[in-house]
């Protein structure tokens, strides 16, 4: 039993989702907590099905950058997520967290490596350009980005080692 089961055969309007949403919105529960919550379940790395669930909840919660400061570092370990869906939220998140320059630039290079091992091309070129961005602010982290953006030169697509050895010759 999980809520996405759950949710999966409940009509739109009575499903935990919009529930919490509902009790959120009343006050019964603070929009912190859920996002909390939210983040939690994510962690677990719990097969795809489920953790959907969390992820399409997360996008409902629609958080800020604001809101999520707090759990950066949480955003930054979700990249080592095997579930693509998960680690596709988390690139947006420290998208959105960088944008605000609420991310040490170290660390969001460190968090990149593992997405560069993917096999999401899009996952990968999502996280160049976050490495591209630190770069932007901070040319002295050059050679840490390399180490990092080289694991891109084992990727199947030919257009991401294309983007990684630009980058590199660079």
């Amino acid at each position: 039993c999980s809520l996405a089961g759950i949710d999966k055969y409940s009509p739109a309007a009575q499903t935990w989702s919009q529930t919490l949403l509902r009790l959120c919105a009343a006050g019964l529960y603070a929009r912190e907590a859920l996002l909390d919550r939210t983040l939690s379940g994510l962690e677990r790395d719990w097969p795809q099905f489920r953790s959907g669930w969390f992820s399409r909840f997360h996008a409902q919660l629609a958080p800020n950058a604001e809101a999520m400061a707090p759990h950066a570092q949480r955003y930054l370990a979700l990249c080592h997520s095997r579930i693509a869906p998960t680690v596709a939220l988390a690139l947006s998140a420290l998208k959105q967290l960088d944008a605000a320059g609420l991310l040490d630039a170290r660390s969001l290079l460190e968090a990149m490596r593992p997405v560069m091992a993917a096999n999401v091309k899009a996952q990968v070129e999502a996280a160049l350009k976050l490495v591209d961005r630190v770069l932007a602010r901070d040319a002295s982290l050059r050679s840490e980005a390399s180490a990092v953006i080289v694991i891109g030169l084992a990727h199947d697509a030919t257009e991401v080692q294309k983007q990684v050895l630009r980058r590199l010759a660079d």
